[in-house]
C-alpha cells in the first residue's frame, strides 16, 4: 500500500497488536487510566454546575466493510474486512456566570473479522472553555481556551462539519495515509479585546503535536501565533485583517518558518445563512510567496443544512514530507432530516497537496460519501454509510490507493 517501508511498519504494528490484544494491552490500559479521570471531571462539571448544563451520553454501534483495509495501491494486495465498532460518546455543555465549557468525547473499539491483530481502541476529546469572568474584571477583555486530543488508528483525510467549530474532528489536510496509530494534541488560547463596540482585536497562540507510531511517517510540532483585527461595518458585514507566523518543527529535518497576511469579510445574510471569504499571501524561506484563499458558505434550517468550504494555504505535509506543502481542500456536506430521529447526508471532499521544496511530490485525493443516521434509542445511534476514496501520488513515496469502499451498518 505505501511501498516497502510502510508495509514493514504495518507488519511491526500488527505483530505488536498480536502480542497485546485489545483489552489487555498496556497501551489500552494506559488510555483507560488517562481518560477515566477526564470523564469523571466532565460529569463532575455537570453535577456541580450552578447554571444551565447539559450532559448527553450515548452509545454508537456500527458494522463496517472495507474492500481495501490496508489502503494498498497494488490491486493484488488488497484485502477486504468486516469491522464491528462500538464505543461511548459524551457531550457536555455548561453555561455558568463565570465560565462556559463545551466538551465532546468519542471512543471507538474496533473488532476486525479477518485481522484481529488490528483491533484498536481509538478516542478523541475536544474542549472549548470560555471565561466571561475575565470580562467582568477587565472590561472588553475576552479569553478562550481550546484543547483537542486524538489517539486513533488513522486520521481521516477530510473533516466534515461546520467551519469554525472549536470541537470539529481532526483531519490530515486532505491526505489519506492508511492505518497507522496516530497521536495528535492541539492546544490554543485566544485573548480578545473590544476597543469600541465596532472594533476589536485578538491575540492567539496554538501548539500542535503530531506523532506517528513506527517511524514510517514524519512527526512534527507546529507553533503558531497571530494578531487579528475585526471591524463591524454594519449589522450584517464584518471586515477582518490578520497576520500570523508559524514554525513547523520536523523531527527529521530543519524547522520552517512561515508568515501569513490575510484580509477578509464575513457577511451574515440571516441568522442561519452566512458567507465568509478571505485572501492573502504566505511568505516562506527562500523568498517564496504563495497566494492564499479561503471561502465558506453555510446555510442551516429546521430540516437540514448545507456547507461548502474551500481553502488554499500552506500545509505541514501531513506526515508525508518534511517540507511545507501548497494545500488546497474543498469540502461540501448536505444533510436532510427525515422526521425526528433520522437524517441523510451527502459528503464531498477534494484535496491537492504539492511539496514546495525538496523532492517533487503531488498528491490528489477525492472522497464521496452518502449515509443515513438513525437514533434507535435515546442513548443508541446507528447508521448506514457508503464512501469511495481515490488518491494518487506523483513523486515522493507511495502512500495511497486508487480507491476504497467503506460501509457502516447499524
Amino acid at each position: 500500500m505505501w511501498g516497502g517501508a510502510s508495509r514493514r511498519t504495518g507488519n511491526r504494528l500488527r505483530a505488536h497488536n498480536t502480542r497485546h490484544p485489545l483489552f489487555f494491552s498496556r497501551r489500552f490500559r494506559g488510555w483507560v487510566r488517562w481518560i477515566t479521570p477526564v470523564l469523571v471531571l466532565l460529569i463532575g462539571f455537570h453535577e456541580n454546575a450552578e447554571g444551565i448544563s447539559t450532559l448527553s451520553p450515548s452509545l454508537a454501534l456500527s458494522e463496517r466493510y472495507s474492500d481495501n483495509f490496508f489502503f494498498s495501491e497494488i490491486e493484488a494486495n488488497r484485502e477486504g474486512d468486516f469491522t464491528t465498532m462500538v464505543g461511548p460518546q459524551l457531550t457536555l455543555t455548561v453555561n455558568e456566570r463565570n465560565w462556559n465549557i463545551s466538551a465532546r468525547y468519542e471512543g471507538t473499539a474496533e473488532f476486525h473479522g479477518r485481522h484481529p491483530e488490528e483491533n484498536q481502541y481509538g478516542q478523541t476529546l475536544g474542549v472549548d472553555l470560555h471565561l466571561p469572568f475575565v470580562s467582568q474584571r477587565v472590561r472588553g477583555l475576552d479569553v478562550r481556551i481550546t484543547e483537542s486530543v486524538a489517539y486513533v488508528p488513522e486520521l481521516p483525510a477530510f473533516s466534515f462539519g461546520r467551519s469554525g467549530d472549536p470541537l470539529s474532528p481532526e483531519a490530515n489536510q486532505g491526505i489519506q495515509v492508511g492505518r497507522i496509530n496516530t497521536f495528535r494534541n492541539r492546544a490554543g488560547v485566544t485573548l480578545g479585546y473590544g476597543w469600541t463596540p465596532l472594533f476589536s482585536t485578538a491575540l492567539s497562540y496554538s501548539h500542535l503535536i503530531n506523532r506517528y507510531q513506527g517511524g514510517a511517517l514524519e512527526d512534527y510540532v507546529v507553533h503558531e501565533g497571530g494578531l487579528s483585527g475585526h471591524y463591524q461595518a454594519s449589522r450584517n458585514l464584518q471586515w477582518r485583517v490578520s497576520y500570523s507566523s508559524s514554525l513547523n518543527d520536523y523531527e527529521g529535518a530543519d524547522s520552517v518558518l512561515a508568515h501569513r497576511f490575510d484580509i477578509g469579510e464575513l457577511y451574515q445574510f440571516s441568522p442561519t445563512f452566512r458567507v465568509n471569504i478571505g485572501a492573502g499571501a504566505a511568505l516562506l524561506p527562500g523568498d517564496s510567496t504563495q497566494w492564499t484563499l479561503s471561502a465558506a458558505i453555510e446555510k442551516a434550517g429546521p430540516f437540514g443544512s448545507v456547507s461548502l468550504q474551500y481553502n488554499r494555504g500552506i500545509g505541514t505535509g501531513g506526515g508525508v514530507t518534511t517540507t511545507p506543502t501548497l494545500t488546497q481542500n474543498l469540502v461540501a456536506e448536505v444533510t436532510q432530516a427525515l422526521g425526528r430521529s433520522a437524517s441523510v447526508s451527502l459528503r464531498l471532499g477534494y484535496g491537492a497537496n504539492e511539496a514546495l521544496s525538496g523532492s517533487s511530490m503531488e498528491i490528489s485525493t477525492q472522497e464521496v460519501g452518502i449515509g443515513m443516521e438513525v437514533s434507535l434509542l435515546s442513548w443508541l445511534n446507528g447508521g448506514v454509510n457508503y464512501s469511495y476514496l481515490n488518491q494518487r501520488t506523483e513523486g515522493g513515496r507511495l502512500i495511497g490507493a486508487p480507491g476504497g469502499i467503506w460501509c457502516w451498518l447499524p
